[in-house]
């Protein structure tokens, strides 16, 4: 009895290995292998790349020094706010050439225009930077108009006077003569002539300064509108005079009228008008009125 159950017994356990081979045999693939179960898809992971910092502006210069640029055009009376630029930069337009307490009086020569500078830039009360243009035009060469006064530059006085400041108010040049072209500054009305010691074409009119409160310039200062009185090429008639004291001239009274070349009464015409140079040849008579710049008509008689 007993063997009969150990042989039973056996007897499943060998059905069980044969069932354990048979499902391992049938998990092969043909060619001996295991057989690769199903994948599964991976998600896709995206890494954020980190942004690049932006760059940092560097804080804009402030402070108004001697040789440092700013971004506008030298030039009086600009209006609105400069900045300091870098002066290799492209939008830099100037340079402070000098800092002076007196701007633009006691700015040096090369001067094209002066700024207050602002309190924010380090200014005081009637600091004012002196400033060069990077490039031309330059109103501070001597006969620009502009910059500060200096021999060889030109001047109007609307109020001409040798004992109260007039404020000469800078202009162009308008020829080598002026009008009110600087001779030089004096302390004595009696140092502007040449150095001959004559007075001739040479003017005074006072201003605001310590030691040298004379200007010495030439005609046409108190002029609005240079320009000929009379134009070239123009016949007049002969006009009315008198006798006006000085050896060899005549005043006239009014103004020349123009007339037709051709007509019987043409008297003169018109053949050069002149500031500080000679007539052409030919004039046979001139007239000066310096009312107007240039101041003397050439007249040649027809």
């Amino acid at each position: 009895m007993s063997t009969r159950v150990l042989v039973v017994a056996l007897s499943g356990v060998v059905a069980v290995l044969l069932v354990v081979i048979v499902i391992l045999v049938a998990g092969r693939g043909d060619g001996g292998e295991r057989a690769s179960a199903p994948r599964t898809a991976t998600p896709a992971t995206v890494t954020a790349t980190p942004a690049s910092p932006a760059p940092v502006t560097p804080a804009p210069v402030r402070s108004w020094d001697k040789g440092r640029c700013l971004d506008v055009v030298a030039v009086e009376d600009t209006p609105g706010p400069a900045g300091v630029v870098p002066c290799e930069s492209p939008g830099a337009r100037s340079k402070i050439i000098a800092l002076a307490a007196n701007a633009p009086a006691g700015c040096p020569p090369p001067t094209d225009a002066s700024r207050e500078v602002p309190a924010a830039a380090g200014g005081t009360e009637g600091r004012g930077a002196c400033l060069r243009n990077l490039a031309g035009p330059h109103a501070g060469d001597p006969g620009k108009g502009g910059g500060i006064l200096r021999v060889g530059d030109c001047v109007y006085i609307a109020e001409p006077s040798d004992t109260k400041d007039t404020h000469p108010q800078e202009r162009p040049c308008t020829d080598k003569w002026g009008p009110g072209k600087i001779y030089g500054f004096y302390k004595k009305k009696s140092q502007c002539k040449y150095p001959s010691g004559y007075y001739d074409d040479h003017y005074t009119n006072r201003r605001d300064h310590s030691s040298k409160p004379v200007i010495c310039t030439t005609e046409g200062y108190d002029v609005v509108d240079p320009g000929a009185h009379y134009a070239k090429g123009i016949c007049v008639r002969k006009p009315r005079t008198f006798a006006s004291g000085l050896p060899g001239a005549r005043t006239v009274v009014g103004d020349l009228d123009k007339i037709s070349c051709g007509a019987k009464k043409a008297w003169s015409k018109v053949v050069a008008t002149v500031s500080h140079s000679e007539c052409p040849r030919g004039t046979t008579s001139t007239l000066v009125d310096t009312h107007w710049y240039p101041s003397t008509t050439c007249l040649r008689k027809l």
